[in-house]
Protein backbone atom coordinates (compact mmCIF):
# COMPACT_ATOMS: atom_id res chain seq x y z
CA UNK A 1 0.00 0.00 0.00
CA UNK A 2 1.87 3.46 -1.17
CA UNK A 3 1.58 5.99 1.82
CA UNK A 4 2.30 9.55 1.77
CA UNK A 5 6.03 10.56 2.94
CA UNK A 6 6.03 12.20 6.30
CA UNK A 7 8.45 12.24 9.19
CA UNK A 8 7.67 12.78 12.84
CA UNK A 9 9.80 13.36 15.73
CA UNK A 10 8.65 12.30 19.42
CA UNK A 11 10.08 14.66 21.91
CA UNK A 12 9.42 11.97 24.64
CA UNK A 13 10.51 8.81 23.03
CA UNK A 14 13.25 10.52 21.41
CA UNK A 15 12.43 8.65 18.29
CA UNK A 16 11.50 9.20 14.65
CA UNK A 17 8.68 7.94 12.70
CA UNK A 18 7.85 7.47 9.24
CA UNK A 19 11.32 5.97 8.07
CA UNK A 20 11.81 2.66 6.51
CA UNK A 21 11.58 0.02 9.80
CA UNK A 22 13.08 -2.42 7.50
CA UNK A 23 16.31 -1.56 5.94
CA UNK A 24 16.67 1.18 8.95
CA UNK A 25 18.30 -1.42 10.94
CA UNK A 26 20.65 -2.65 8.62
CA UNK A 27 23.76 -1.27 10.24
CA UNK A 28 25.33 1.45 7.29
CA UNK A 29 22.42 1.76 5.27
CA UNK A 30 21.07 5.23 4.74
CA UNK A 31 17.69 5.70 6.38
CA UNK A 32 15.12 6.02 4.00
CA UNK A 33 11.54 7.78 3.78
CA UNK A 34 9.05 5.34 4.06
CA UNK A 35 6.38 5.51 0.82
CA UNK A 36 4.66 2.16 1.56
CA UNK A 37 2.63 0.14 3.80
CA UNK A 38 3.27 -3.58 4.48
CA UNK A 39 -0.18 -5.19 6.57
CA UNK A 40 0.17 -8.75 7.63
CA UNK A 41 -3.80 -9.63 8.21
CA UNK A 42 -5.26 -13.08 10.06
CA UNK A 43 -8.79 -13.77 8.84
CA UNK A 44 -10.65 -16.77 10.21
CA UNK A 45 -11.50 -19.37 8.27
CA UNK A 46 -14.79 -20.98 10.76
CA UNK A 47 -15.38 -17.56 12.18
CA UNK A 48 -15.55 -13.39 10.39
CA UNK A 49 -13.15 -12.46 12.70
CA UNK A 50 -10.48 -9.93 11.43
CA UNK A 51 -7.38 -9.28 13.13
CA UNK A 52 -4.41 -7.08 12.00
CA UNK A 53 -1.34 -8.51 13.17
CA UNK A 54 1.70 -6.32 11.83
CA UNK A 55 2.58 -3.37 10.21
CA UNK A 56 6.04 -2.36 8.48
CA UNK A 57 6.75 0.58 6.70
CA UNK A 58 9.40 0.67 4.05
CA UNK A 59 10.43 2.33 0.66
CA UNK A 60 11.88 -0.31 -0.54
CA UNK A 61 11.44 -4.15 0.30
CA UNK A 62 13.92 -7.16 -1.16
CA UNK A 63 12.72 -10.72 -1.36
CA UNK A 64 14.65 -11.68 1.25
CA UNK A 65 13.63 -9.17 3.63
CA UNK A 66 9.84 -10.04 2.79
CA UNK A 67 10.92 -13.78 3.38
CA UNK A 68 12.04 -12.81 6.88
CA UNK A 69 9.21 -10.81 7.75
CA UNK A 70 6.34 -13.25 6.77
CA UNK A 71 8.68 -16.01 8.92
CA UNK A 72 8.43 -13.43 11.94
CA UNK A 73 4.61 -12.90 11.57
CA UNK A 74 4.65 -16.64 10.93
CA UNK A 75 6.47 -17.76 13.96
CA UNK A 76 4.93 -14.95 16.13
CA UNK A 77 1.59 -16.12 15.38
CA UNK A 78 2.30 -19.53 16.07
CA UNK A 79 3.67 -18.73 19.70
CA UNK A 80 0.06 -17.10 19.87
CA UNK A 81 -1.35 -20.53 19.25
CA UNK A 82 -2.50 -19.35 15.95
CA UNK A 83 -2.70 -22.11 13.19
CA UNK A 84 -1.95 -20.55 9.65
CA UNK A 85 -2.92 -23.18 7.62
CA UNK A 86 -3.46 -20.51 4.49
CA UNK A 87 -1.28 -17.50 2.73
CA UNK A 88 -3.58 -15.77 0.80
CA UNK A 89 -1.66 -12.38 -1.58
CA UNK A 90 -2.59 -10.56 -5.00
CA UNK A 91 -0.39 -11.33 -7.65
CA UNK A 92 1.92 -8.65 -7.77
CA UNK A 93 5.47 -9.44 -8.55
CA UNK A 94 6.83 -8.87 -5.03
CA UNK A 95 3.99 -11.77 -3.95
CA UNK A 96 4.90 -13.89 -6.69
CA UNK A 97 8.91 -14.04 -5.65
CA UNK A 98 7.81 -14.70 -1.82
CA UNK A 99 6.10 -17.68 -3.06
CA UNK A 100 8.69 -18.90 -5.36
CA UNK A 101 11.01 -17.79 -2.45
CA UNK A 102 8.86 -20.79 0.25
CA UNK A 103 8.42 -23.16 -2.35
CA UNK A 104 12.42 -22.81 -2.78
CA UNK A 105 12.36 -21.75 -6.43
CA UNK A 106 9.09 -23.06 -7.99
CA UNK A 107 5.47 -21.92 -7.41
CA UNK A 108 3.37 -24.52 -5.96
CA UNK A 109 -0.14 -24.47 -4.04
CA UNK A 110 1.13 -26.43 -1.11
CA UNK A 111 3.85 -26.83 1.18
CA UNK A 112 5.40 -27.74 4.39
CA UNK A 113 4.51 -25.37 7.70
CA UNK A 114 7.66 -23.80 8.47
CA UNK A 115 6.64 -23.94 12.42
CA UNK A 116 4.23 -27.04 13.03
CA UNK A 117 5.31 -30.13 11.72
CA UNK A 118 2.19 -32.60 9.71
CA UNK A 119 0.55 -29.50 9.07
CA UNK A 120 0.11 -28.26 5.38
CA UNK A 121 0.84 -24.66 4.68
CA UNK A 122 -1.54 -23.54 1.59
CA UNK A 123 -0.16 -20.65 -0.82
CA UNK A 124 -3.00 -18.60 -3.17
CA UNK A 125 -3.54 -15.77 -4.61
CA UNK A 126 -6.63 -13.58 -4.07
CA UNK A 127 -9.92 -14.55 -5.70
CA UNK A 128 -11.26 -11.14 -5.85
CA UNK A 129 -7.59 -10.09 -7.64
CA UNK A 130 -8.29 -13.29 -9.98
CA UNK A 131 -11.84 -12.54 -10.81
CA UNK A 132 -11.21 -8.41 -11.68
CA UNK A 133 -8.38 -9.37 -13.90
CA UNK A 134 -10.38 -11.54 -15.86
CA UNK A 135 -13.40 -9.14 -15.82
CA UNK A 136 -10.56 -6.31 -17.16
CA UNK A 137 -9.47 -8.29 -19.22
CA UNK A 138 -12.31 -9.31 -20.81
CA UNK A 139 -13.80 -5.86 -21.17
CA UNK A 140 -10.65 -5.06 -22.95
CA UNK A 141 -9.58 -7.32 -25.35
CA UNK A 142 -11.37 -10.18 -27.02
CA UNK A 143 -9.89 -13.89 -26.33
CA UNK A 144 -10.57 -17.02 -27.77
CA UNK A 145 -11.27 -20.51 -26.16
CA UNK A 146 -11.97 -24.08 -28.35
CA UNK A 147 -15.59 -23.04 -28.65
CA UNK A 148 -14.94 -19.88 -30.13
CA UNK A 149 -13.97 -16.39 -29.75
CA UNK A 150 -14.70 -14.87 -26.03
CA UNK A 151 -15.73 -10.94 -26.37
CA UNK A 152 -17.30 -8.35 -24.45
CA UNK A 153 -19.13 -6.81 -27.62
CA UNK A 154 -22.44 -8.49 -26.91
CA UNK A 155 -22.30 -6.37 -23.53
CA UNK A 156 -22.09 -3.60 -25.19
CA UNK A 157 -24.56 -4.50 -27.54
CA UNK A 158 -27.15 -5.22 -24.40
CA UNK A 159 -26.44 -2.08 -23.01
CA UNK A 160 -27.09 0.14 -25.94
CA UNK A 161 -30.08 -2.13 -26.94
CA UNK A 162 -31.76 -1.50 -23.36
CA UNK A 163 -30.76 2.49 -22.84
CA UNK A 164 -34.42 3.55 -24.07
CA UNK A 165 -36.26 0.50 -23.00
CA UNK A 166 -38.32 1.32 -19.46
CA UNK A 167 -37.98 -2.34 -18.53
CA UNK A 168 -34.37 -3.45 -18.95
CA UNK A 169 -33.07 -6.99 -18.84
CA UNK A 170 -30.38 -6.32 -16.52
CA UNK A 171 -31.36 -3.20 -14.82
CA UNK A 172 -28.42 -2.56 -12.75
CA UNK A 173 -25.73 -2.74 -15.85
CA UNK A 174 -24.45 1.01 -16.49
CA UNK A 175 -21.58 2.41 -18.11
CA UNK A 176 -19.20 2.02 -15.24
CA UNK A 177 -19.47 -1.83 -15.69
CA UNK A 178 -18.24 -2.11 -19.19
CA UNK A 179 -16.50 1.36 -19.82
CA UNK A 180 -14.65 1.40 -16.62
CA UNK A 181 -11.62 4.50 -14.95
CA UNK A 182 -8.28 3.26 -13.40
CA UNK A 183 -11.20 3.20 -9.77
CA UNK A 184 -13.85 1.56 -11.70
CA UNK A 185 -11.41 -1.51 -12.25
CA UNK A 186 -10.87 -2.14 -8.61
CA UNK A 187 -14.73 -2.76 -8.00
CA UNK A 188 -15.88 -6.22 -6.96
CA UNK A 189 -19.09 -5.88 -7.00
CA UNK A 190 -18.98 -5.13 -10.58
CA UNK A 191 -16.43 -7.32 -11.43
CA UNK A 192 -19.21 -10.33 -10.31
CA UNK A 193 -22.17 -8.83 -11.66
CA UNK A 194 -20.43 -8.70 -15.21
CA UNK A 195 -21.00 -12.51 -15.06
CA UNK A 196 -24.00 -12.85 -13.26
CA UNK A 197 -27.14 -15.08 -14.84
CA UNK A 198 -29.18 -11.86 -15.62
CA UNK A 199 -26.32 -11.20 -18.38
CA UNK A 200 -25.86 -14.71 -19.51
CA UNK A 201 -29.93 -15.84 -19.79
CA UNK A 202 -30.41 -12.22 -21.55
CA UNK A 203 -27.59 -13.25 -24.17
CA UNK A 204 -29.30 -16.34 -24.35
CA UNK A 205 -32.52 -15.11 -25.06
CA UNK A 206 -31.44 -12.49 -28.05
CA UNK A 207 -29.46 -15.84 -29.76
CA UNK A 208 -32.67 -17.54 -29.32
CA UNK A 209 -35.13 -15.29 -30.75
CA UNK A 210 -32.95 -15.06 -33.98
CA UNK A 211 -31.28 -11.65 -33.34
CA UNK A 212 -27.84 -12.12 -35.96
CA UNK A 213 -25.52 -9.93 -33.94
CA UNK A 214 -25.98 -12.67 -30.99
CA UNK A 215 -25.37 -15.60 -33.29
CA UNK A 216 -22.29 -16.49 -32.39
CA UNK A 217 -22.71 -15.77 -28.27
CA UNK A 218 -22.00 -19.26 -27.09
CA UNK A 219 -18.75 -19.28 -26.34
CA UNK A 220 -18.92 -16.05 -24.67
CA UNK A 221 -21.53 -17.49 -22.51
CA UNK A 222 -20.05 -20.31 -21.47
CA UNK A 223 -16.46 -18.31 -19.94
CA UNK A 224 -18.87 -16.05 -18.04
CA UNK A 225 -20.71 -18.76 -16.58
CA UNK A 226 -17.95 -20.56 -15.71
CA UNK A 227 -16.44 -17.21 -13.73
CA UNK A 228 -19.40 -16.85 -11.65
CA UNK A 229 -19.97 -20.45 -10.68
CA UNK A 230 -16.71 -20.73 -9.22
CA UNK A 231 -17.89 -21.42 -5.63
CA UNK A 232 -16.16 -18.42 -4.70
CA UNK A 233 -17.65 -15.83 -6.63
CA UNK A 234 -21.24 -16.92 -5.84
CA UNK A 235 -20.74 -16.22 -1.98
CA UNK A 236 -18.88 -12.78 -2.91
CA UNK A 237 -21.92 -12.14 -5.14
CA UNK A 238 -24.32 -13.59 -2.41
CA UNK A 239 -22.55 -11.86 0.09
CA UNK A 240 -22.05 -7.92 -1.32
CA UNK A 241 -26.28 -9.02 -2.29
CA UNK A 242 -27.56 -8.92 1.05
CA UNK A 243 -24.48 -6.16 2.79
Amino acid sequence: MSIKEKMIYSRSEDHIYGLDDVRSKVVGEKPKIANKMLCFVIHGLSTKSTIPAGYYFHASLTTSDFYTLEMDVLRTLTNCRFIVLKLVTDNMSSNTALFKKLCQGSLQNLISHPFLEYIPLFLSSDYCHALKNSRNLFLEHDMCSSEGVISSSYLKEIYDLQKGLPIKPIKYLSKKHLYQSSFEKMNVLRAIQIFCPAVTSSLKFLKDTGDERFMNVDSTISYMKHMYTCPKGIRLYNHHKSS
